[in-house]
């Protein structure tokens, strides 16, 4: 494993595997096969309550509460592993998470001439053990890796990939392959996209602006201005969407600005950018209202007369 993370890491960022020496407490009631444990260094619960270990893996998934005490031996380096049926928390008195900065990846892909991204071969072999040994995948379907590269680059990705397409892989491995905590959130920007929304310009311009506000960086914001004036100027001028009807544009305008707003804070640098740029393209639209107004009255005038 630490061979393959490694061709995939930026060289100040390799990995050092230290000497590891294993000591191993079992309890004879839940061993299944003691041959899983090599040449491992097997002892019983006396001999971890009288030596000092720099840290103890505590993994006991079929533990349930007020049926076995915790033992002498835990102690702060203690890492528990536990199921959802065990809540006695009597072995701390809180919960601490301790994370490592995060590491610097290679690219995996290259941009093509026509906007497709292509594997970088000689990374290939070195991501696909992880796909292989963690989700036991042949492959990575196509779209995965892009999202997946950007992703672990801590770059700002949206993954437009159908039903099926293999969407919670692409977060969840570089969760994994990423140190720290990671939160999973499924948000309805918009109502739901059909095959031909995906393919019209406006809208990619306004998930490229939801995803640069989202991650707070100073440098992305000159651009996600850009991406959001351009995506509802482009809505507003595709006519072959909403046929010059108000009543469509409208929500579309209120939904996104409510869920863009509610996913930035106050305290996000874009925060006062977003509001101006709002006013700017509501005072738009709310011309393209009237417009509408007028053009169906024209046209009930024109039918009433005729």
């Amino acid at each position: 494993m630490f061979e393959n993370i490694n061709a995939i890491l930026e060289e100040k960022d390799q990995l050092i595997l230290p000497k590891i020496e294993l000591a191993i407490f079992e309890n004879s009631q839940w061993v299944y096969d003691n041959r899983l444990h090599w040449s491992a260094n097997i002892q019983n619960e006396v001999f971890f309550i009288h030596h000092q270990f720099d840290i103890i893996i505590d993994h006991s998934i079929l533990r349930r509460s007020n049926i076995y005490n915790e033992s002498e031996y835990q102690n702060d380096n203690a890492i528990k592993i536990r199921s959802s049926h065990y809540f006695d928390t009597s072995f701390g008195n809180s919960r601490r998470v301790y994370c490592a900065d995060l590491l610097s990846y290679k690219s995996l892909v290259k941009k093509q001439d026509d906007g497709a991204y292509k594997p970088i071969k000689e990374y290939e072999k070195n991501i696909n053990f992880f796909i292989q040994n963690i989700f036991r995948k042949v492959a990575f379907r196509e779209g995965q890796l892009p999202i997946i590269s950007r992703a672990l680059q801590s770059k700002p990705v949206i993954g437009l990939l159908p039903t099926g397409g293999g969407k919670s892989l692409a977060f969840q491995l570089p969760a994994f392959l990423q140190p720290g905590l990671s939160i999973g959130s499924c948000k309805k920007i918009l109502r739901s996209l059909s095959e031909t929304d995906l393919k019209k310009e406006w809208l990619l311009h306004l998930l490229r602006a939801f995803s640069m506000y989202s991650v707070n960086n100073q440098s992305y914001i000159s651009d996600a201005n850009e991406e959001l004036e351009l995506g509802f100027d482009n809505l507003y001028n595709d006519e072959s969407y909403h046929h010059n009807d108000f009543d469509i544009i409208e929500p579309i305008f209120t939904a996104y600005f409510e869920k863009l707003q509610y996913n930035i804070k106050e305290n996000n640098s874009s925060f006062n950018d977003i509001k101006l740029i709002r006013a700017k393209l509501l005072l738009k639209l709310q011309t393209i209202g009237i417009e509408n107004i007028i053009n169906k009255n024209k046209k009930f005038k024109e039918i009433y007369y005729a």
